[in-house]
Formats: C-alpha cells, structure tokens, sequence
C-alpha cells in the first residue's frame, strides 16, 4: 500500500467498572491505514493529545501504542493473559489484561475492529471491562 491510505475513523469505548454504571466517549478522527507483511497498522491522533497505533496481527492478537498526555502499550491476546503498561507525567502502572474477544475484519477500502478486554486495577479489586469498536471508512 506504499505510505497508507487516510481513512476516517468512528471511534467507541465503553467501560464499566464492577457494579458501576457504563462509561464512555466517541471519537471521529482520521487516521492512516497500511498494510504491512503480517499485520494491518492503523495509526491516528487519539484522545490523549497524542497519536495511537494498533497493529492488527493476521495470526489473531493485536498491540495497541499510544503517547500523550497518557501513554500506553496494551498487547491482546485471547490465548493468554498478558500485560498492560500505562503512565502519565506522574504515574506509571502495570495492569494485568485479559482478552475476552478480538474481532477484525480489514481491507484496503475499510473494515471494523471489535476488542473486549478486562483488567485488575491495581490493588482496588476492581476489574475494568472496556469494549474497543472502531469502524474504518
């Protein structure tokens, strides 16, 4: 695909915290969609004043990297549980991810990607359940 075709992206994530009620936000952006030898990379200006990049590996597990005012790598894998690393200009955290669905569906002209993921905040007790849906056009 040579430098990537821009595409626009309709952005939701929804979080629920134990027996709190639902969370979330809506992001429209643009964003540049490329194929690579394994994988499909997504890269855009996130919600964090930064940019984000998903890496969409054809063998089933994605790796999501953003910077800015918040910074993360989250790696997904249904297979196992894995590692969730966050920090901020004060803070830096670990969080244990586990991957309850990955679903992508990529081409050159668009697709969806649908994650379902939850994680152990910290020494709350607390599991984060976040659902990812981002539509590509």
């Amino acid at each position: 695909m040579g430098t990537g075709k821009e595409v626009d992206l309709f952005i939701k994530v929804v979080q629920n915290m134990g027996s709190k009620l639902s969370d979330g936000f809506e992001l429209f952006t643009t964003g540049v969609l490329k194929r690579h030898k394994e994988k499909w990379v997504l890269k855009y200006n996130n919600e964090y004043n930064g940019t984000s990049k998903i890496s969409l590996f054809d063998a089933g597990f994605v790796e999501i990297v953003s910077c800015g005012d918040v910074c993360y790598n989250l790696k997904l894998n249904k297979s196992k549980v894995t590692k969730f690393v966050c920090n901020t200009k004060d803070t830096f955290s670990y969080f244990s991810v586990d991957t309850k669905d990955i679903f992508f569906d990529i081409n050159e002209n668009g697709g969806q990607i649908n994650l379902e993921y939850c994680f152990d905040v910290g020494e709350t007790g607390n599991i984060l359940q976040t659902r990812l849906n981002i539509l590509i056009k």
